[in-house]
């Protein structure tokens, strides 16, 4: 349903697929003494798992950081970003028919295999490319739609061929053999995507490049030259492929027949006999054995419906969740764990529990006559997909109460915190509002753009009086003014939205600039320098994002340093420590080289991520209900002749589901993300009860 679940033959007469195949042991029971057969494989296949390993590789590392590198880099909004990234899914969904088609009909698929995999390289390469925006600057962002249709088309090239080349390896006796590869390549895809979901993600967050805290140039040629290393494996391979002659694509003549069949409805004149089904009027021109293939897909179609609805859940754990996890807090004890890294948990828990449920529950439970049958593991697949969106539903209730929101229009944000050991007042438009009469007091309010603020000490040992027109030139709203009450009034101006990327925002606020303009604020990780900032030459709204350590604690030393005149040596004093808290805003107030007061003008998220955990455990059983279980009902029932047929419907309900996200999401249908999300349980509800009622008409042909 996934790339990873989705069925991957398009072409061979054999279901074949990264989760499920003819004679996967992921979907039998037979037992394989695999270690001893181990050395009567065919050499080529030792090629095409490196390959396919590296490969998937490629593509999830690239998808893994794919919608943060929307929302940060290209600056798309959330719904915007959503559109690309499920038309993007959509595509390399739509695309295996193609491929299919390209290989049984014209070229077979070792050529469209090669074909595709150098056309990968060039946009895995392009999409590292146009991430280098200090470059290529506007023509980022038509560079990344055009190398991700690119790789849309590759990927699509190469899922329905990879598993029907390797099946085509195994001469017919090597039955076992070929079960255990499928098991093996299986491994391979999820080892692939977990190991990518860890490492990108790691590579943009930790590497700094093009003059930004993260590096997306990085993280996206890692993939391409993964790929690169996909196609010299594939190559390297060359000489040991049997290469199967192409032999017609029988998904043509299914939509020929079909074609055929509706026109000739449309031509009978109602003096003619009625045929028994629809389909009947394709005979003579299509063979009776073709037409009655033709009438069981359309029946195993029916059912295969409410899967367009569990793949529109299923592949939004790669955008909106991705987008949830990164407004909550990601600190668990002396880790940090990545918003883009979670979705490791998938991959993780599919290699530890499909064993669990082929070994011991599925056993078990058939025994009890209870999920002996794959439609009803698909119904409560359907079922545990449905409790997962609702969880996240939930979760998402607490994230944003936790958002930050803009003022009212025409409005700023004011902070005032008073610093002195006596009471200051503040007035609007020279009406008094307010005392800070304590040590250490503040309030945030909103007033107008173009208001008069007035702050002035009452009872101070030295009188301070300032009045600014707040925004003169222009109300930006999505920035705020901080006022610090010290000996004079300063200010720095502070954004109001929380900092992205698991980051920590600080702003720099010297009492007298002037004083210390010679001397450098410097913040230091385990004796390792993170940031420095001249204090003298600091802009009232310039800031530092740090970002958290993955391992390791995160509190950082705040020194002043002092340097000689040539620069060779400096001097540092510790005046304080300050502790990394994800998406805060912190104003570092120096009064002077020895005293340090920290205020926060935008709190951090306190919601862990580990609260993500329940939604991808009950959405990573539910594919395997679900997913794996459909797979395994559309081989049994499918006729062999039309196996890859059903292969392609089952692709085409990954690619419909993604395309009702880009509907639902991408519209702005509902404004409320929390709204939306428990419509799409409610739409879920309603799905399986459908299903239930599909599922129990339907009558199976084994």
């Amino acid at each position: 349903m996934t790339s990873k679940s989705s069925n991957e033959s398009g072409s061979s007469g054999s279901m074949t697929n990264e989760k499920s195949s003819q004679e996967t042991t992921v979907l039998s029971h037979k037992k394989v003494p695999a270690l001893a057969r181990l050395k009567n494989y065919p050499s080529a296949i030792y090629f095409i798992l490196g390959n396919e390993f590296a490969e998937r590789f490629s593509f999830y590392g690239m998808r893994a950081v794919l919608i943060l590198y929307l929302t940060t880099i290209l600056l798309l909004n959330d719904s915007t970003a959503k559109i690309v990234y499920h038309t993007f899914n959509a595509l390399a969904y739509l695309f295996p028919m193609v491929g299919s088609i390209l290989a049984d009909g014209f070229f077979g698929r070792y050529n469209v295999i090669l074909y595709v995999s150098i056309l990968y390289v060039i946009g895995q390469s392009l999409l590292s490319v146009s991430a280098i925006t200090s470059l290529l600057q506007g023509a980022s962002q038509p560079m990344t739609y055009v190398s991700l249709l690119i790789i849309a088309f590759a990927t699509g090239g190469i899922k329905p061929n990879v598993s029907s080349l390797a099946a085509d390896q195994f001469p017919e006796h090597m039955t076992r053999e070929r079960s255990l590869f499928f098991s093996m390549f299986y491994f391979f895809i999820n080892l692939g995507s977990l190991l990518s979901f860890i490492i990108t993600p790691y590579l943009r967050s930790q590497v700094s490049c093009d003059g930004r805290e993260s590096c997306f140039p990085l993280a996206f040629g890692v993939p391409a030259v993964c790929m690169f290393l996909a196609l010299i494996i594939f190559l390297l391979g060359k000489s040991f492929y049997y290469k199967a002659p192409a032999q017609g694509a029988v998904l043509v003549q299914v939509c020929q027949c079909v074609i055929y069949a509706i026109r000739q409805r449309f031509r009978s004149t109602e003096s003619e006999d009625k045929p028994a089904h629809w389909l009947d009027r394709a005979s003579p021109k299509f063979s009776e054995e073709l037409i009655k293939n033709v009438k069981t897909i359309f029946g195993v179609t029916l059912v295969f419906l409410p899967a367009v609805f569990w793949t529109c859940l299923y592949d939004q754990t790669g955008s909106a969740w991705v987008l949830q996890a990164s407004h909550m807090n990601g600190a668990v004890g002396g880790i940090t764990i990545l918003p883009d890294q979670l979705s490791a948990a998938n991959p993780l828990l599919i290699i530890l529990l499909v064993p669990l449920f082929e070994g011991f529950i599925y056993p078990c439970l058939t025994k009890r006559g209870f999920l002996s049958k794959p439609l009803r593991r698909m119904g409560y697949g359907l079922l545990l997909s449905t409790i997962a969106m609702a969880i996240s539903g939930v979760v998402q209730i607490f994230v944003q109460q936790e958002m930050t929101t803009l003022p009212a229009v025409g409005n700023k944000q004011v902070i005032l915190y008073n610093g002195n050991n006596c009471t200051a007042e503040y007035a609007i438009n020279g009406t008094t509002k307010g005392l800070l009469d304590i040590a250490s007091s503040s309030i945030k309010f909103e007033v107008k753009c173009g208001d008069i603020l007035s702050i002035r000490s009452v009872n101070c040992p030295r009188p301070i009086q300032q009045t600014v027109i707040v925004d003169r030139d222009g109300c930006q709203m999505d920035k705020g003014q901080f006022y610090f009450i010290g000996n004079q009034v300063t200010t720095v101006e502070y954004k109001i939205q929380h900092a992205i990327d698991s980051a920590t925002r600080f702003y720099v606020l010297a009492e007298d600039q002037k004083a210390l303009e010679k001397e450098k604020l410097t913040l230091w990780r385990n004796s390792a320098l993170v940031k420095s900032a001249p204090i003298g030459k600091i802009r009232p709204n310039e800031y530092m994002e740090v970002k958290p350590a993955i391992v390791g604690q995160n509190v950082l030393d705040v020194k002043i340093s002092r340097c000689a005149t040539n620069g060779t040596q400096c001097s540092y004093a510790k005046i304080g420590e300050v502790k990394l808290h994800m998406g805060s805003s912190i104003v570092l107030i120096l009064r002077d080289v020895t005293n340090l007061k920290t205020f926060t003008t935008v709190g951090g998220y306190t919601i862990s991520i580990l609260w993500q955990i329940p939604q991808w455990v009950i959405m990573t059983t539910s594919e395997i209900l679900f997913s794996i279980s459909g797979l395994e009902f559309a081989y049994s029932e499918a006729a062999p002749s039309v196996k890859s047929v059903m292969s392609a419907v089952w692709l085409m309900t990954t690619f419909l589901g993604n395309v009702l996200v880009i509907l639902i999401s991408g519209t702005h249908m509902f404004s409320d993300l929390v709204v939306e999300t428990f419509v799409y349980t409610a739409i879920m509800v309603i799905i399986s009860i459908v299903f239930v009622f599909l599922a129990r008409r339907y009558r199976y042909n084994t």
